[in-house]
């Protein structure tokens, strides 16, 4: 069996999340590619973090029901359903319905940001105005893998 693994065309592991992934760039969701899907796997779910605080980890992006694809796009579209994903559902900060990239207002450290995969074994009940932690509540019990990539971003301006 092999390892269930997530990485981006857009930034190596621990590397900078580049400007147009960000909003003070395009905010464009960034590619994702999952290798390893379990067997099983009926859908799979992306949900992203800053986690710069681990003790306060803050929400930016949730996707869910998402169909098990080998790589997902460049900028998902700001809508709470996906027709182009097989009608995942979307959440994000807000309850804005789209990817809420990194954002650093003053100059400072960078901060890390946390996209974690999961590979599920049944299709998430969940509206789009569920948060990330409603989404890993309902998920408990049919999660068969998890993946993650950590990226950083650091305002330049």
């Amino acid at each position: 069996m092999s390892e269930f693994i997530l990485t981006s065309p857009a930034f190596d592991a621990g590397g900078t999340i580049p400007r147009e992934h960000t909003r003070n760039g395009d905010n464009l969701s960034p590619p994702l590619e999952f290798s390893g899907i379990p067997a099983g796997t009926v859908t799979l779910a992306v949900i992203m973090d800053d986690v710069t605080d681990p003790a306060k980890p803050v929400n930016g992006w949730a996707l869910w029901n998402v169909p098990p694809l080998a790589a997902l796009p460049a900028g998902v579209p700001a809508e709470a359903t996906i027709r182009g994903l097989g009608g995942a559902v979307q959440s994000g900060a807000y309850h804005n319905h789209s990817y809420r990239g990194p954002k650093r207002i003053r100059f400072g450290a960078a901060r890390t940001y946390k996209f974690t995969a999961y590979a599920l074994d049944t299709v998430i009940d969940e509206p789009p105005t569920a948060f990330a932690e409603e989404f890993l509540a309902t998920a408990h019990g049919h999660i068969l893998g998890q993946a993650s990539l950590s990226g950083t971003y650091k305002n330049e301006e």
